[in-house]
């Protein structure tokens, strides 16, 4: 049966709150090199299991070396307690991938950072907690920022920082926070 994207919902579990990877009302979308006069292409995908991808080619033409997909993301404290944990299933490629959060909608805001590392062709599951979080602002840490509160989050994103050239990939099975109290 094939059903548009957006109808598959988040799922609830005792304690957990699982992302809907494809809201049609929040979509993804590429923020790349190209902002700066880079070269690097991302790309956002799924696949039969309903998977987001995250792929493309990174260059270093033009003072070129990142790329990114972002999207919007809201979530309530009813739904992520302060406590929780981000917890990721991603299958990559050998690079280090950022995830990132940012509590502005504006789109060069100061983003919170944390790194997950990948191994080929691998599913592995990253578990991390507010304090993984490094705030920054294009690649410059932001010592004085406010600590990062999953209630002020308004946007997320997912960033390759690592200027090596040639093709990447990053699946990313699930996303969902887990309350440490488990309520």
């Amino acid at each position: 049966m094939n059903l548009p994207l957006y109808l598959f919902l988040s799922v609830m579990t005792v304690g957990a709150w699982q992302l809907n990877l494809f809201d049609k009302n929040m979509p993804w979308f590429s923020v790349d090199d190209r902002v700066m006069g880079g070269i690097s292409q991302s790309y956002i995908a799924t696949n039969d299991n309903f998977e987001l991808l995250f792929l493309g080619e990174m260059s270093v033409k033009n003072n070129g070396g990142f790329a990114s997909i972002r999207r919007e993301i809201y979530l309530s404290p009813d739904k992520v307690p302060s406590d929780a944990q981000l917890k990721l299933t991603v299958t990559g490629d050998g690079r280090t991938y950022q995830v990132r959060f940012r509590t502005s909608t504006q789109w060069n805001a100061i983003a919170y950072f944390a790194r997950i590392d990948t191994i080929p062709n691998q599913t592995v599951t990253h578990i991390l907690s507010l304090d993984d979080f490094k705030a920054s602002w294009r690649g410059q840490a932001v010592p004085d920022a406010k600590p990062l509160r999953w209630k002020d989050v308004k946007q997320m994103s997912f960033m390759l920082t690592d200027k090596q050239p040639g093709e990447f990939g990053l699946l990313v099975s699930d996303i969902y926070w887990q309350s440490v109290s488990g309520v």
